[in-house]
């Protein structure tokens, strides 16, 4: 993206600029969402380690 439509968005939707110091996360996506979501995943891996990530590949 280019720095002027960056600027632009950012004025346009009243968003903050981002810290110098903090981690940028906007290029990985892990596939959970919360807190609740990582335990079900991990409780789903605990009781069918082979089902869960055959359901993960596909």
């Amino acid at each position: 993206m280019s720095t002027d439509t960056r600027e632009r968005i950012i004025e346009q939707y009243g968003l903050d600029l981002p810290v110098a110091g903090s981690p940028d996360w906007s290029g990985t996506d892990v596939g959970i969402s919360g807190p609740v979501e990582l335990l079900v995943m991990i409780c789903r891996f605990i009781v069918s380690p082979l089902v869960f990530t055959i359901q993960e590949i596909l």
